[in-house]
């Protein structure tokens, strides 16, 4: 795949708000509580399945944590596609490009194996890098994870991994990582100050009501809003 270039022709700056609102929900024992709860149980659930189990748990209101082989290496399989969600608006954010710049579908980009809609398009497509981002995560969709591979660079990803600390993860030729590292990338993409408040509004927004509802979200109260991946 192509590196990503030094230089970007002719880019549109991204505008953001100054501020970011964050709800800020009354930190009680009771959660506490739940947290340490749960820290207390998760060997015993793991215990109860078969396999091997990676978990991590952060509350960040009160800054507690719950987890299980926080940092033991686990295959990554398509949690790779938000490296190159955060690295795509990460680069809009500096002015690095725009998401409204378009992209084209090359034959060398389709890859029909496991999920994804983009492999039935006709090789020519063009849409913008922001609708290419929506398909990858929404669609699950691998072909739109080859073009915006393509057009960030992988070095340029595994850059934006180790800008935030996930040095612990290998993007693309080996695909692992651990849950610690994806906190780190979820953190980073929840973050309003990292991107900006509408980018990283943009990115939660990308990861909620996907195509794929019947796994987490599928459980838990209606009102609860799951961003995954």
């Amino acid at each position: 795949m192509a590196p990503r270039p030094a230089k970007t022709a002719t880019l549109t700056a991204v505008d953001r708000p100054a501020t970011a609102q964050s709800p800020e929900p009354p930190v009680d024992s009771e959660q506490v509580r739940a947290v340490e709860g749960l820290r207390s149980r998760l060997a015993g659930i793991s215990d109860a399945h078969v396999g091997t189990h990676g978990v991590v748990v952060f509350d960040p209101y009160i800054g507690e944590t719950a987890s299980l082989n926080a940092d033991r290496r686990f295959v990554a399989a398509s949690l790779s596609k938000l490296y190159a969600l955060l690295t795509l608006y990460k680069a809009a954010a500096m002015g690095e490009l725009s998401l409204d710049n378009e992209i084209t579908m090359r034959p060398s980009d389709v890859w029909a194996a496991g999920t994804g809609v983009l492999y039935r398009y006709p090789v020519g497509t063009t849409m913008t890098l922001r609708e290419c981002a929506r398909v990858m995560i929404k669609e699950n969709d691998n072909t739109a994870w080859v073009m915006l591979d393509r057009i960030l660079g992988e070095e340029e990803i595994e850059a934006e991994l180790h800008r935030i600390g996930a040095r612990s993860t290998s993007y693309w030729k080996h695909n692992t990582t651990t849950p610690n590292d994806v906190l780190l990338v979820l953190e980073a993409i929840a973050d309003p100050s990292y991107t900006s408040p509408d980018l990283s509004a943009e990115m939660l927004d990308i990861m909620t009501d996907t195509s794929f509802e019947d796994r987490l979200p599928q459980p838990l109260p209606e009102r609860a809003r799951v961003p995954t991946r």
